[in-house]
């Protein structure tokens, strides 16, 4: 007389199943942040000293009312010329 044994029922891994799902979602989150969401407006990320210093870049002045103006003309410069000093050893290479 044969002995019928049933088959064991494999469990479904539940835990497996669960964080490839989570992997795969977490995937397609990225990638949507990454390629499909609006990019940041870059007035928004510049910080205020910075725009500031945007807005004297626009700033025109014309050189000959610098120059002609009284205030330039009473500047003084009180040091001299600069002079050339030695540069070195003629040939580097002899000895002491």
């Amino acid at each position: 007389m044969p002995f019928i044994v049933p088959e064991k029922q494999k469990s479904i891994p539940w835990f497996a199943i669960i964080a490839t799902l989570f992997i795969i979602a977490a995937i397609v989150v990225g990638a949507f942040y990454l390629f499909f969401s609006p990019a940041p407006a870059i007035e928004v990320l510049v910080p205020a000293p910075l725009q500031s210093a945007n807005q004297l870049s626009f700033i025109e002045v014309d050189p000959t009312t610098v120059i002609n103006s009284k205030d330039f003309r009473t500047l003084r410069s009180y040091t001299g010329l600069l002079g050339v000093g030695t540069q070195g050893r003629q040939n580097p290479f002899l000895p002491f």
